[in-house]
């Protein structure tokens, strides 16, 4: 089991990291008043922002932690219980993550189109 212990920072700080990923939207330029947009693009993030991501982390973050305990004490043995909890949450953990980063842009974007704005992605 220790083999895998130098891959735990790296999902550690994947997990901090993807909040982040979505970017911006994208949108056709074409005739659009780039000053409105920027107002109408602050309004749809902060009511993206609604989003509990912290609530989605921590909640798959358990439910990982129940499932990789659950496989860990198919072994039988007491440390690969800890190793599974570990893993389980770290991955719920990720997973939670870019659930509600995905959840954000699609809110941000589909506030975009529905004030009038062609969003390519």
């Amino acid at each position: 089991m220790k083999i895998y212990s130098p891959l735990l920072p790296i999902l550690l700080c994947s997990c901090l990291l993807l909040p982040g990923c979505a970017g911006r939207p994208i949108i056709d330029t074409a005739g659009v008043d780039m000053q409105q947009y920027q107002v109408d693009l602050a309004e749809c993030e902060k009511i993206a922002q609604q989003v509990d991501v912290d609530a989605s982390i921590a909640g798959s973050a358990g439910l990982g932690a129940l499932i990789g305990a659950a496989f860990g004490l198919l072994t039988g043995d007491s440390s690969a219980v800890a190793y599974g909890a570990g893993w389980g949450a770290v991955s719920g953990a990720t997973s939670g993550g870019m659930a509600a980063d995905q959840q954000h842009a699609m809110i941000s974007k589909n506030c975009l189109y529905h004030r009038g704005y062609t969003v390519l992605n």
